[in-house]
């Protein structure tokens, strides 16, 4: 769920730097960091470990039964959030939501652009950028690597992140009180549609 959580944060931050400091985003240059990444993950859980660890902060023991328990009920919460998410979805040609025209734009000159905006020229005549821009690194993102028709695209990644959205929700419940079962109950009111 953190890891989640900080993945979905992180590419925002990416793009914008990147695009302050002049670079542009392509399919080539976006699948390298996602191999580079991956690769310097492998590295670490490959190499050896030199030296003395830092031991990490005792966790309260928790018997196998409730864990699987929390587990099993996380599950369920996951999957019944992406199965209502799909299927309220699946005969949609394109998102329903009022402001989707403006992701789709946005989305659609981040892709032609390779970069964060600062204006919507020249599609409307607007001078600034004064939206939020998150969601649409991600999708501008995945479609530069993928291909993929924006219209298909912005409406499973939408399905797909709403969906997924209990799971940060848990593990924020357990990292701020250490206990598992904290994190059930928002997860759950989260994840319903």
């Amino acid at each position: 769920g953190a890891a989640l959580a900080l993945g979905v944060a992180a590419w925002p931050l990416i793009w914008h730097w990147s695009s302050l400091a002049g670079a542009r985003w392509s399919a080539a240059a976006l699948w390298a960091v996602v191999a580079a990444g991956w690769g310097l993950l492998l590295l670490q859980r490959l190499r050896p470990r030199f030296g003395r660890r830092t031991a990490a902060p005792p966790i309260a023991p928790v018997s196998r039964g409730p864990l699987l328990a929390t587990y099993v009920l996380l599950s369920g919460v996951l999957l019944l959030a992406l199965a209502a998410r799909f299927v309220a979805a699946r005969d949609l040609a394109f998102p329903p939501w009022v402001d989707s025209s403006r992701h789709a734009l946005i989305t659609a000159v981040m892709v032609e652009r390779g970069r964060t905006l600062t204006d919507y020229a020249p599609y409307l005549p607007v001078d600034r950028f004064p939206y939020h821009f998150g969601f649409h690194t991600l999708s501008a993102a995945l479609v530069l690597m993928t291909g993929a028709p924006l219209p298909e695209l912005l409406l499973f990644l939408m399905q797909l992140l709403g969906g997924l959205l209990p799971l940060p929700v848990y593990a924020a419940g357990w990292l701020v009180t250490r206990r598992r079962s904290v994190g059930i109950g928002p997860a759950s009111s989260t994840g319903s549609p």
